[in-house]
């Protein structure tokens, strides 16, 4: 698992990798970066608006969980 911004440079190195993805964009393409993994079933999002404790273990224990 990768916990990332979603930049593009950081999304190549998981794809490459074969790891799934945390994605939290903040600035410019990351936020569509992310929803390229989200659509392709390679992450989840986390929004930097509404973070907390709970939503960060949440999307740790999605990933970790997921035979996918």
């Amino acid at each position: 698992m990768f916990i990332t911004h979603g930049g593009k440079m950081s999304g190549l190195e998981a794809v490459y990798r074969g790891v799934p993805v945390v994605g939290m964009p903040f600035l410019f393409d990351q936020k569509a970066n992310v929803e390229k993994f989200l659509a392709k079933g390679l992450g989840v999002k986390l929004d930097y608006s509404t973070l907390t404790k709970e939503s960060i273990l949440s999307a740790v224990r999605e990933i970790l969980n997921n035979d996918r």
